[in-house]
């Protein structure tokens, strides 16, 4: 870790999931579970969890995650794709809907939102030196709207 030390304990992360492929549009549809050990157990306990985050960590406050996506063609040059990851412990979550124009050999273009769901931050607006609380771990994050190019060569 940081200062060279054992961290104590041993932690671990388990994913399982599913994907199917139809030749229908080329649809595709998937499904996943995340179990992180080290994850906070509560949402009370998510700044804590960041704080004690390594550059090798993965991102994620709780210890348990679902995931499912959708996505196929809508004609031979445009892809939608669709996802949705969720906190079990405090249902928020984030879905996405992006669109991938494969507007010529080599270029695509995508665009999409990413939305999230789940209680905001609260905090005393009175207090000398407020310190958020965060109730949701997506409930954190903005509405996002991308436009993306990709340069293949």
């Amino acid at each position: 870790d940081r200062d060279g030390s054992v961290r104590d304990g041993i932690f671990g992360r388990l994913a399982a999931g599913f994907e199917l492929t139809f030749a229908w549009h080329n649809t595709a549809l998937g499904a996943e579970v995340l179990f992180i050990s080290d994850g906070a157990r509560r949402p009370d306990r998510y700044i804590a969890r960041a704080a004690g985050f390594y550059p090798d960590d993965v991102a994620y406050f709780g210890r348990h995650y679902v995931a499912a996506s959708a996505g196929g063609e809508i004609i031979p040059i445009l892809r939608v794709q669709t996802m949705l990851l969720a906190n079990v412990k405090d249902f928020s979550g984030m879905g996405l809907v992006s669109l991938a124009w494969s507007a010529a050999d080599e270029i695509e273009i995508l665009a999409g939102v990413l939305a999230p769901w789940g209680e905001a931050p609260a905090g005393d607006p009175l207090s000398p030196l407020p310190v958020p609380s965060i109730e949701s771990e997506f409930g954190t994050a903005a509405l996002t709207v991308f436009l993306e190019g990709r340069f293949y060569f």
